[in-house]
Order: structure tokens, then C-alpha cells, then sequence
């Protein structure tokens, strides 16, 4: 059975850093960057349409170095109010190459914008998905032109707009590629927030882990 999640209910102290619309050929290598110095654990949610050569490398690594490979859609449409058949064929073009690229079929979901989770999740279950990824933690970190490091970490710690600030069970939605209409834009205060970012949630007594590692430790 799949489900709709936002965050998990569990006293531990986890958390899960997400990030959307990659691989982008410039920032999600730094952010692996980073996440490697840190031995830190994430989930990438990928788009089908930014998957070239030269990104299919980069999600193999990102892969390879243990974090959550997951399907964000090929073309990043709303889905909210699409039949099932198209949504099947978003969540299946991306799930394919994905397997080809990573050898396992992915099992995690998010879909575009984060509209129309129960008709996506509906199409995903019988997919097989484990489960449709949404967040409680948001920075609008893809706005443009980006807000600076210091206020994606503000926002992820303290709360903003109608999202609370990190706790236990949280899952975080940052940007590490663009929305095909936001094409070009930078993400380098992602990298340099995250940079800041991993440190400050351990000194805080939270220990990152990937979504399904969320998922296995509570209960949505």
C-alpha cells in the first residue's frame, strides 16, 4: 500500500533533506560535494526531462553514494485533475530510466509542485510506489532570484509561511535543479544553505537520513 506522507510521526530525532527538479549538471555535483564531506544522507527527486548523458552520470553517483533515488515526473506538469493514464505515463517514462540508470526500480514519489498527491498516489500505488513524497519543511529556496543561504537556513530552522520550523519526523524540500520554466536559474545559495545547513541539524540533535529510512523508523 502506498501513502501520502509530509512527515513522520516518531519521537527519534530524524530528518530528511529532499531535494527537486535535478540532476542539473552545475549544482547537484557540489551539493553531492557537500553531502559527501558530510557523510550526510538525502533524497533526490528526479526529473525525466533533465536527464541527458552527461546527468544520468550524476545520478549514478548520486546513487552510489547510498541516497534515496526518486521519480519527480518527466516533464514537471500539474498533475492535479490529469487522468490516470496520463499520470501513469509521467511517473513511467521517469521510473524506467531510472531503473536502467540505477539497477533498482525507484519506490519513492513526489509529484510536481506537490499537487495532486491522492490522484498521483492512486496511479503510484499500483505502480508500486511506496509511498508519495510531500514536505513539512519549506524555504521557497526556488524563487528567483534565490533567497541567500542564511535565510533557506533560517526558514528550515525556524518555520515560514504556513510550514513550522524542523522537528522530529520532518522532511525538508529544497532545490538542487530548476522547473523547466524556471530553465537557467541559479542554485547555489541551496549549496552554500545546505553547506551550513547539515551541521547546524546535528548540532540541533537531529540525525539526517534518507526518506525511506524516515519511513522505516514511524508511522506517517
Amino acid at each position: 500500500m502506498s501513502v501520502i506522507i509530509s512527515s513522520i510521526k516518531t519521537e527519534e530525532p530524524l530528518v530528511a533533506l529532499t531535494f527537486d527538479d535535478g540532476p542539473d549538471e552545475t549544482y547537484t555535483p557540489l551539493l553531492l560535494d557537500v553531502l559527501d564531506h558530510e557523510s550526510a544522507p538525502a533524497t533526490f527527486f528526479i526529473r525525466g526531462s533533465a536527464l541527458n548523458p552527461e546527468t544520468r552520470k550524476i545520478v549514478a553517483r548520486i546513487d552510489g553514494a547510498g541516497h534515496d533515488v526518486g521519480n519527480h515526473t518527466h516533464h514537471h506538469w500539474n498533475l492535479a485533475g490529469m487522468d490516470a493514464a496520463t499520470i501513469h505515463e509521467e511517473i513511467a517514462r521517469t521510473h524506467y530510466e531510472l531503473e536502467q540508470i540505477t539497477s533498482t526500480a525507484p519506490t519513492l514519489l513526489r509529484p510536481p509542485y506537490g499537487l495532486g498527491p491522492v490522484e498521483v498516489n492512486a496511479v503510484a500505488e499500483r505502480d508500486g510506489y511506496r509511498a508519495t513524497v510531500l514536505w513539512s519543511i519549506y524555504a521557497a529556496d526556488w524563487t528567483a532570484p534565490q533567497p541567500p543561504a542564511d535565510t533557506i537556513i533560517e526558514r528550515v530552522l525556524n518555520g515560514y509561511d504556513i510550514y513550522g520550523g524542523v522537528g522530529p519526523g520532518g522532511i525538508v524540500l529544497l532545490h538542487d535543479g530548476c522547473a523547466p520554466e524556471q530553465a537557467g536559474e541559479s542554485r547555489m545559495e541551496s549549496v552554500e544553505a545546505t553547506r551550513k545547513l547539515v551541521p547546524a541539524l546535528r548540532a540541533a540533535g537531529f540525525r539526517l537520513v534518507t526518506v525511506s529510512e524516515l519511513l522505516d523508523a514511524g508511522k506517517p
